[in-house]
């Protein structure tokens, strides 16, 4: 059994902000109990728009199961948008008023943007279905967020309900 496992960084080892080696993360665990050759992907901060334009360089493995775990980085609360970040990140003056002035947090409150709205995310999923429509494909729910994480990011809770929805 062929086995492709697409994810964000939370199949990844790490120190922070807890300790995971490579041999206890989720995909290294899932190949010592079920036996198969597996490809494991994982991209840090990787949205599923990411990982479905990566997808199509591991379609050429003709896996019998993908699995994905993705989600987190396109739901999460955010005050800016990809685009407008990496316009405010051309100039000092920009970066200081956003980031100085306004305030990250504040604005993340007040406009509640994600990387990747619910339409885009739903899409990204029915697309990925379709790639991979000869797979037995399993898509792994957002983990639930704790309560610091509910405090940095407000609303990450209720983003993650609704994503879920789509799954």
């Amino acid at each position: 059994m062929k086995v492709l496992i697409l994810t964000d960084s939370l199949s990844l080892p790490r120190s922070k902000p807890e300790q995971v080696d490579y041999y206890h993360t989720w995909p290294r665990l899932l190949e010592k109990e079920i036996p198969g050759e597996y490809v494991s992907i994982g991209i840090g901060g990787g949205t599923s728009t990411d990982i479905y334009n990566q997808s199509t360089y591991y379609e050429a493995i003709h896996p019998d199961v993908v699995i994905i775990q993705s989600g987190i980085v396109d739901c999460a609360p955010r005050g800016y948008t990809k685009f407008e970040l990496s316009l405010i990140r051309k100039t000092a003056l920009s970066r200081y008023l956003m980031f100085k002035l306004v305030g990250v947090d504040k604005m993340r409150t007040m406009r509640k943007v994600t990387y990747t709205p619910i339409g885009n995310y739903q899409a990204n999923v029915k697309k990925m279905r379709k790639q991979f429509s000869y797979a037995k494909l399993c898509w792994l729910g957002i983990a639930p967020a704790k309560d610091v994480y509910e405090k940095q990011l407000p609303g990450v809770t209720e983003n993650i309900r609704k994503y879920n929805q789509v799954l």
